[in-house]
């Protein structure tokens, strides 16, 4: 009876070891690599490059053919209005003004002595008319060759700036070709490639309301900063850069003359944005949990976040952007900071103790 009574005290006692090694090792933490995700300071501001150009460019040209006698300005000079720009070789054009002065004359003095004849009935109505309309063409025809004078002329057609000059003394234009450009100097527009993330945080609405504020600076004055905003914000995004194009519109004023292709850096300040700035990262591609499929050909996946005062992990989904030198960007999903498991993650279960172990 005893051997039977210390026979099952010994079993009972083998039993509650074997279920407290059980629960000890459920409990038993898994140990992973912790990446910790650097602290960004939003209130950093983020520069652009950007090339000037003019806001409302205007092509100047003569009226009239002719060969190029002089130019008379070049690239950035400032003119007023009706200063002349540019003039023909007058040459034939005063011959034809000269010629047509004088039939003109001719045919004024027949139709003023018609006139007194048909008055006496010593001419008839028909020869009258005739002579009449003879003048009228002959008075016509000098109003046109007068014309054609005044258009070698080329003068500037209000306050502004020149832009590029396209052509050179003594070359043989037809009318309407281009001969130079000009623009107001008081607007200036800037071209600038912006990051996806950045107009994601900035919207559409407020930039086109012309709420966010840039600030310029133009290689040709470094120590002036000028107030840009946005005119217009491409709808399609560039591929390769995962940026848009931005025109911003520059208020410059007359002491500073901003020319066309003149280099320009565009700053914004993050924190300004009208939606908090989402901070781009880079993480190890040993991080990334995906369902199915391959890493590449997603646009979300999902990492584990560390908890750091609980020691466990939770699964978060974030939007993938492009590998990056072993690395892969996360565009969105995480915050500056945080801690998420680099090796290990295969193995992870939601809300599991992990022994951090850092990277």
């Amino acid at each position: 009876m005893k051997k039977k009574y210390l026979t099952l005290v010994l079993l009972s006692c083998m039993s509650l070891m074997a279920c407290t090694e059980e629960v000890e090792i459920k409990n038993t933490a898994t140990r992973a690599v912790v990446y910790e995700l650097p602290k960004q300071n939003t209130s950093d501001v983020h520069v652009f490059t950007g090339i000037a150009k003019a806001h409302e460019l205007t092509e100047l040209s003569f009226r009239v053919d002719g060969k190029i006698a002089s130019i008379k300005v070049i690239n950035g000079q400032q003119v007023k209005t009706g200063e002349l720009l540019a003039v023909l070789d007058k040459t034939d054009y005063e011959i034809s003004v000269n010629d047509r002065r004088a039939r003109n004359a001719k045919s004024l003095k027949q139709y003023q002595r018609a006139k007194k004849m048909l008055d006496k009935n010593m001419m008839s109505q028909a020869e009258y008319d005739k002579l009449k309309a003879e003048y009228l063409v002959a008075n016509a025809e000098l109003k046109m060759a007068e014309l054609h004078l005044k258009y070698t002329e080329l003068r500037a057609p209000f306050d502004g700036v020149i832009g590029d000059v396209y052509l050179d003394d003594f070359e043989n234009i037809l009318p309407g070709t281009s001969i130079l450009s000009m623009h107001k100097p008081n607007h200036v527009e800037v071209d600038v490639q912006v990051p996806d993330s950045i107009v994601a945080s900035s919207s559409r609405d407020q930039a086109m309301q012309g709420e966010q504020i840039f600030n310029v600076v133009f290689d040709g004055y470094p120590d002036t900063v000028f107030e840009a905003k946005v005119l217009e914000l491409g709808m399609n995004k560039d591929p390769i850069s995962q940026s848009y194009i931005a025109t911003l519109i520059v208020n410059a004023d007359p002491e500073h003359i901003v020319l066309e292709g003149m280099p320009a850096k565009v700053s914004v300040e993050l924190a300004g944005l009208n939606q908090p700035y989402q901070s781009e990262y880079l993480v190890p591609l040993s991080a990334i949990q995906m369902q199915e499929g391959n890493l590449l050909d997603k646009k979300t996946a999902s990492v584990w976040v560390y908890q750091d005062e609980s020691q466990t992990v939770s699964r978060r989904e974030v939007l993938l952007g492009k590998p990056v030198d072993g690395m892969m960007k996360i565009k969105a999903g995480l915050n500056d900071g945080e801690m998420i498991i680099s090796e290990g993650a295969s193995r992870l279960t939601e809300g599991q103790k992990v022994v951090r172990v850092n990277g």
